[in-house]
């Protein structure tokens, strides 16, 4: 099955090798140098929470946050075309990251309902958002996956309901 074909008909891609090693290791050595002075700042807290012991950074963009390679990359951006058109807009860049001890994260949408008080036509309508997760560890050699991974819902993007549309 093609990637355009599985996208649309599960909701989500797992793209193995789309951006290079070294890039993602450099991006996982800013971030980390990023982390205590996001984390720890008494007078300006770097960072929201968004779960039990998850908190989303915004990170600042420089270094190897700053390579085309990973924000523009030609391969996923060919991609993201076939669904979003060509006028993509990179809408946020953050960085969300499960503590030690994070309990499973609930079943949520990345993305608010385009039309909320009327939730039965959004499965039927083209993506108008896609949200593009880059682990900057290496997930091969994860045990015990509910600790550490985003779990994905198959064809949730179709069938689970917004938590935020009206009824």
């Amino acid at each position: 099955m093609a990637f355009a074909e599985r996208f649309a008909d599960e909701g989500w891609l797992r793209i193995d090798g789309l951006f290079d090693v070294a890039l993602i290791d450099a991006v996982a050595t800013e971030y980390r140098r990023q982390f205590d002075e996001l984390t720890s700042s008494a007078r300006h807290r770097g960072y929201i929470r968004v779960g039990d012991e998850r908190m989303m950074l915004s990170i600042k963009l420089r270094g190897p946050l700053l390579d085309p390679g990973l924000y523009a990359n030609p391969l996923l951006f060919a991609l993201l075309e076939q669904f979003l058109g060509d006028d993509i807009l990179i809408d946020s860049f953050t960085c969300v990251t499960a503590m030690p001890g994070a309990g499973e994260q609930r079943l949520h949408s990345d993305h608010s309902a385009l039309f909320p008080r009327q939730p039965e036509i959004g499965p039927m309508l083209d993506p108008y958002a896609i949200t593009v997760a880059v682990p900057l560890i290496d997930t091969n050699f994860i045990d015990d996956c509910s600790e550490t991974l985003t779990a994905l819902s198959p064809a949730s993007s179709r069938t689970f309901p917004d938590s935020r549309c009206v009824s």
